[in-house]
C-alpha cells in the first residue's frame, strides 16, 4: 500500500496527526467510524482493502459532508474511551480471524490532549484508534458470508465482487507471491567453482509471510551500519560484529571481512528495505577447528569406530557456533526492524547447500547419547530447508521486533525455535539436543534446558576457532 494520509510512519502517529484527515475524504483508501462496530462489520472493512489497494480505518472519527461534496471527510473527533481501548483491540483480532485468509493489519492508539468540551478535539481519556491495512498479497479475503469485498471509488462502504476477471486477478496476485517466495527460498548463493562445494547456511527473516517487495522500512544507512557494526547490545550474550557497509538496489550489505580476502564468500548479511533480513554463513567441518577443545568428540569417534564406521573429520559439520549465529542475526534483524519502524510479525527460513552426505556434530552430552543409542545422522540431500517446504505457510512465525526488543532471554527463545528445525532437518531430533529430551515436549521450558549444554558449547566452539 502506498498511500498515506499521515507524514509519519504509523508507530509515529500522535493527535496533532489527525488534523490531517479533515482533508481526506472516504473511499479507496479511507473510512472513517465512529465507534468499533460488531467482528462481522469489521471483518468486511478489512478484507475490502486488502482486496484491493490496503487503507485505514479509523475508529473514533465523526464524518462530515460538505455541501457540495457528496465524499465523506473528518470531521470532529469524539474518540472512545482510553479504558475501552484492550476491547477493542480484541474485536479487530476476532474480526480479522473471521477472514479466510488473516490479513496482516497494524494499529495505533491515539490519545487526546485537549482539556474542556472543543467537540471538535480529542479530550483527555478519548483515544482514536488508527488501523493500517495492507494491500493483502494472499488475496482473495473471503468474508464469513462467503462474499469478497472491496473498495470501490468514492463509497464509504465495502462492495462484494461479482466481477469474475477481478477474481481472476485476486487469484492472480497470490500465486505470484507464492512463486516469488518459493523462488527466494529455492535460490542458491552466488559462489565461486571452488567455494561452490563448501557448506554454507542461508538464514531469512521475513517481515511478510509472502516476502512482499514493497518497501516499509524507514532504516538509514547510518543506522544500518552502527547496527551491524555493534558487537552487542544491552545483555546479549552472542553477537557478530562486521566491517564492511554498502548499499545495494533494494537496501543495505555488511560484510565480515576480519581480513579474509573482500572477493570470498564471508559472513554477509542483507537488509532490504521491505523489511527483510538475510545472511550467508559459511559454515566448517570439524576437521577445520582445533578440534581438542570438543570434550564429546572423541567419545562420538570411538562409539563410531566399536560399530565400524570410518570417521571423517571433514564430513563432519560443526553445528557448535549455530545456535550463536541465529541468535546474533535476528537480533541484528530486531535491531534493524525497530530503527526502520517495521513492526510486523517476524517469519524464519533457513537452507543449507552442500551438506550431502555429511554427519551433524553438536558438542554435547545429549548429542553424544543419541549417537550412542542410535548411530551416525548421515544427510541425504545436497541442499537442505528448514522448516521443510518454500510455502508461505511452511516458514516459521516468530516474535515481533517490539515484543522481543529489550528481552534477550525471548531472543534466545525465538532464535532458538528456528535452531530446532534446522538440527530436525540434519537429522537430529530433540533427544539428540535436549538433555532428558522428550520428543512430544515443543514447550519453552526444555529449550531452556537445553541452552545451558549448547552454551557451553558455543564457548568451546569459540575457543576453539581461536586456537586455530
Amino acid at each position: 500500500m502506498h498511500f498515506t494520509p499521515f507524514s509519519h510512519p504509523i508507530g509515529l502517529i500522535d493527535v496533532d496527526d489527525l488534523l490531517a484527515l479533515r482533508d481526506v475524504p472516504e473511499g479507496w483508501y479511507v473510512e472513517y467510524k465512529e465507534s468499533v462496530s460488531s467482528p462481522k462489520a469489521i471483518a468486511k472493512s478489512l478484507g475490502s482493502f486488502a482486496n484491493t489497494y490496503g487503507g485505514w480505518i479509523m475508529y473514533g472519527v465523526a464524518e462530515a459532508r460538505l455541501a457540495t461534496e457528496c465524499l465523506g471527510f473528518a470531521g470532529t473527533f469524539p474518540g472512545f474511551s482510553e479504558a475501552d481501548v484492550p476491547n477493542a483491540l480484541a474485536k479487530i483480532a476476532n474480526a480479522a480471524r473471521l477472514l479466510n485468509p488473516v490479513p496482516f493489519y497494524e494499529t495505533q492508539v491515539v490519545t487526546g490532549t485537549s482539556v474542556g468540551s472543543d467537540s471538535g478535539s480529542l479530550l483527555q481519556g478519548q483515544v482514536v484508534l488508527v488501523v493500517r491495512v495492507p494491500e493483502g498479497v494472499n488475496a482473495p479475503y473471503i468474508h464469513p458470508d462467503g462474499r469478497v469485498y472491496r473498495r470501490v471509488a468514492d463509497q464509504s462502504d465495502p462492495t462484494a465482487e461479482t466481477n469474475r476477471a477481478v477474481f481472476d486477478a485476486l487469484h492472480a496476485r497470490s500465486k505470484s507471491a507464492r512463486k516469488r517466495l518459493s523462488k527466494i527460498i529455492r535460490a542458491r548463493p552466488e559462489l565461486s567453482a571452488q567455494e561452490s562445494g563448501n557448506p554454507y547456511l542461508q538464514l531469512h527473516f521475513f517481515s511478510d509471510r509472502y516476502a512482499d517487495p514493497s518497501s516499509i522500512s524507514k532504516l538509514e544507512f547510518a543506522d544500518f551500519c552502527e547496527i551491524a557494526k555493534a558487537e552487542r547490545f544491552g545483555d546479549q550474550l552472542y553477537a557478530i560484529s562486521f566491517d564492511s557497509f554498502f548499499a545495494s538496489a533494494t537496501g543495505y550489505v555488511a560484510r565480515q571481512l576480519m581480513g579474509n580476502p573482500a572477493y570470498s564468500a564471508v559472513l554477509t548479511v542483507t537488509h532490504d528495505l521491505n523489511g527483510t533480513t538475510s545472511a550467508l554463513v559459511p559454515m566448517r567441518t570439524i576437521a577445520s577447528v582445533q578440534h581438542d577443545q570438543f570434550t564429546r568428540l572423541i567419545q562420538v569417534c570411538q562409539h563410531l569406530s566399536s560399530v565400524r564406521v570410518s570417521v571423517d573429520l571433514n564430513r563432519m559439520l560443526d553445528l557448535n557456533h549455530l545456535f550463536a549465529v541465529v541468535v546474533a542475526i535476528f537480533h541484528k534483524h530486531v535491531q534493524f526492524c525497530n530503527r526502520g519502524d517495521v513492526r510486523r510479525p517476524v517469519f524464519a527460513k533457513a537452507e543449507l547447500f552442500s551438506v550431502w552426505r555429511m554427519t551433524p556434530f553438536l558438542d554435547t552430552d545429549a548429542y553424544a547419547q543419541f549417537v550412542a543409542e542410535n548411530g551416525p545422522a548421515v544427510i541425504q540431500y545436497r541442499d537442505v530447508i528448514a522448516p521443510a517446504g518454500v510455502s508461505p505457510e511452511s516458514l516459521r512465525e516468530l516474535a515481533t521486533p517490539l515484543e522481543v526488543a529489550d528481552d534477550s532471554s525471548a531472543i534466545d527463545i525465538n532464535a532458538f525455535r528456528l535452531v530446532v528445525d534446522i538440527l530436525n532437518a540434519l537429522g537430529i531430533p530433540r533427544t539428540g539436543f535436549i538433555p532428558d529430551g522428550d520428543e512430544s515436549d515443543e514447550g519453552d521450558e526444555s529449550l531452556l534446558a537445553a541452552l545451558t549444554d549448547i552454551f557451553s558449547a558455543v564457548q568451546r566452539a569459540t575457543a576453539a576457532s581461536r586456537s586455530a
